[in-house]
């Protein structure tokens, strides 16, 4: 369950992959503009011309591969998001 996500409070950000699911147990501090983003692209592969929609819900930056390009159409959706300035509560560091 929960205790398989790793805790940004107990964890040093070095040990955690990217792109890694992680919890924070924090208070909001600041709540901040919001973020417009692409949030669901097609990404083409340039040598097999094989197409697959990927989502950059979770992501500050896509990774696109060298081979790949990404194509802008109907299924390309801009989302946004509303980042949020956290801190430890206090007592518990």
């Amino acid at each position: 369950g929960l205790a398989k996500i790793p805790s940004l409070n107990q964890t040093s950000t070095d040990s955690i992959p990217n792109h890694s699911l992680v919890r924070f147990r924090g208070m909001i501090q600041d709540i901040l503009d919001p973020e417009y983003y692409t949030g669901i692209y097609e990404e083409i592969n340039k040598r097999t011309g094989t197409k697959v929609v990927k989502s950059a819900k979770y992501r500050d930056v896509v990774d696109i591969p060298d081979n790949c390009e990404i194509k802008e159409d109907a299924r390309t959706m801009a989302l946004s998001r509303i980042p949020v300035f956290c801190v430890p509560i206090p007592g518990e560091s």
